[in-house]
């Protein structure tokens, strides 16, 4: 993989993270807007849901495809499969991604190892406590009621998970000019 198609799945990885912000805050408005009888909240809320999680997969899939050919072309292919697995489960939309992301994650920590980056040690070490958070907070939902995860375990593990997408578009840039040199 060339190091300037790397280098723009790092520029999309940061460009997802005001995207998903602003669009987040839009479906709060319009969850907001529903919960006092506004259909306009209703209809802003239906129609940005869908686009929220295309645009997330879209991006999400280009940017682990582009960190797999960088792994490849510095001589890292034991994460080769955990790509194919979780870019397969992004594209088909179940829960289960959050195994191979954590799964990804100690692999990018090795990576990082092998090629001699503590920020891609960093990018996995994030994810893995991202991962973990989204763990606790899907069993904090088998011992609730009504079956919702704790709120705030779900709120931090997508503040360390932006973290980490952030952390992961730098490593992107970062190391493109590695491939560059090779």
């Amino acid at each position: 993989m060339s190091a300037a198609m790397v280098r723009a799945g790092g520029i999309m990885a940061l460009v997802m993270v005001p995207i998903v912000l602003v669009l987040g805050l839009l479906i709060v408005a319009g969850l907001f807007g529903a919960a006092f009888n506004n259909p306009d909240g209703e209809a802003i809320v239906w129609l940005l849901t869908p686009l929220l999680y295309f645009v997330f997969i879209a991006f999400a899939v280009f940017v682990f495809w582009t960190t797999r050919g960088l792994f490849k072309a510095l001589g890292y292919a034991a994460a080769d499969g955990c790509f194919v697995i979780l870019i397969g489960l992004l594209l088909l939309g179940p829960p289960l991604v959050v195994l191979p992301w954590t799964w990804f994650s100690v692999l990018a920590t090795g990576f990082g190892r092998q090629v001699g980056s503590r920020l891609w040690q960093a990018i996995g070490i994030v994810y893995l406590v991202a991962m973990a958070l989204v763990g606790a907070s899907a069993v904090s939902a088998a011992f609730t009621e009504d079956h919702w995860p704790d709120l705030d375990l779900v709120g931090a593990a997508l503040a360390v998970l932006l973290i980490g997408w952030n952390c992961h578009g730098i490593g992107l840039i970062v190391s493109a000019r590695r491939i560059a040199r090779t």
